[in-house]
């Protein structure tokens, strides 16, 4: 094994080789860490994983809402396009 496969420059819990963006905990600036990206599933190089409309980190902090489903209750409106229009209650 390398160095790099235990070195953490940023400090979020991943290794250098297993992190997209080693020197920045947040690599797309959208309020999760890297960390929390990949134990969530969401792509830590993109603020809206499922292109809804919804950062990754709304979404994530929402009980009704699932950064991977562009449409979680499956009416063909994405979740970004019905808490826009709409305003649903997503909370």
């Amino acid at each position: 094994m390398a160095v790099f496969d235990f070195v953490d420059s940023d400090g979020d819990g991943l290794s250098d080789k297993e992190d997209p963006c080693p020197f920045s905990n947040d690599c797309d600036y959208d309020g999760l860490s890297d960390k929390e990206e990949k134990e969530i599933g969401t792509n830590p190089l993109k603020i809206d994983s499922d292109c809804d409309y919804l950062s990754d980190y709304y979404e994530a902090g929402l009980p009704k809402l699932n950064p991977l489903n562009p449409d979680i209750d499956g009416d063909g409106v994405l979740d970004g396009e019905e808490y826009l229009y709409y305003n649903p209650d997503f909370g």
